[in-house]
């Protein structure tokens, strides 16, 4: 099957489904941090292409007051520089199997 093809109809229904809190969500949540060289973990923000960035910026301040919405978009860029200390990172990710199922679940919720 050609690829092209099947890239193409991928990106259409993934537009058509597409919601900006989706990115959002993937950012904030500390379960897709990514730890980097130095030790940190940052939030996923290499993964957004620069529209899902700016769905990101909006739907923050959106979600605040107006008066509120130049700290919240410099508290998101201390988060996008500085993430999650490691400690907390790692007690966030943790994952352990569920008895009933088996399957690996996250252990601190």
């Amino acid at each position: 099957m050609d690829e092209g093809i099947t890239m193409s109809v991928l990106e259409r229904r993934f537009r058509r489904s597409y919601h900006p809190a989706w990115s959002a969500e993937f950012i904030l949540d500390p379960l897709y941090l990514i730890k980097d060289v130095s030790g940190r973990y940052l939030p996923p923000f290499k993964y957004l292409t620069p529209e899902q960035e700016k769905d990101v910026d909006r739907l923050i301040t959106r979600l605040v007051s107006p008066e509120m919405a130049h700290l919240a978009m410099m508290e998101l860029m201390k988060w996008r520089s500085e993430g999650l200390d490691p400690l907390s990172a790692q007690a966030v990710q943790v994952r352990q199997p569920d008895p009933a199922t088996g399957k690996m679940k996250i252990a601190n919720k």
